[in-house]
């Protein structure tokens, strides 16, 4: 095995407190892993693990203050998403800065979330500045 260090999937499972099918999951099915995974994978679980908060159309256009039947034209219009089924789903332009792809559960009906932080997003806010006469009606995200 070379002058790479290597552990158990068991001793792995233990360090991280995840179960070993968890570990099966996330990488596939290994005996042993290279000791360079532990850092890999705290990244992934901790990524998982962050607070990011998401925002559904309606919230969206509260904050924008638009119509909440005007906030998905607009994101369809920057790329973001499309209609679909009655609903919107996800451009791949939209999966790269972010957006969550859902549906509601009785009607199987496509729609989006947005992490807060597309508040900052500098397509968004011209956009929005463009519609607001060149005023920002919203204040940036910090964190």
């Amino acid at each position: 095995m070379g002058n790479q260090k290597y552990i158990s999937t068991t001793a792995l499972s233990k360090l991280l407190h995840v179960s070993t099918s968890d570990l099966f999951s996330l990488r596939g099915t290994w005996v042993v892993w290279p000791d360079t995974i532990i850092r890999e994978l705290e990244l992934m679980i901790s990524s998982k693990t962050t607070d990011t908060k998401y925002l559904n159309a309606t919230v969206l256009s509260q904050i924008l203050k638009v119509s909440k039947l005007r906030i998905n034209p607009i994101l369809s219009e920057l790329g973001w998403l499309e209609r679909d089924r009655k609903g919107w789903v996800l451009t791949n332009l939209g999966e790269n800065i972010s957006g969550k792809q859902l549906e509601y559960e009785k009607t199987g009906i496509p729609y989006v979330t947005w992490p807060e932080s597309i508040l900052n997003n500098k397509s968004l806010i011209e956009t929005f500045k463009q519609i607001n006469g060149g005023i920002l009606r919203w204040e940036k995200v910090t964190h």
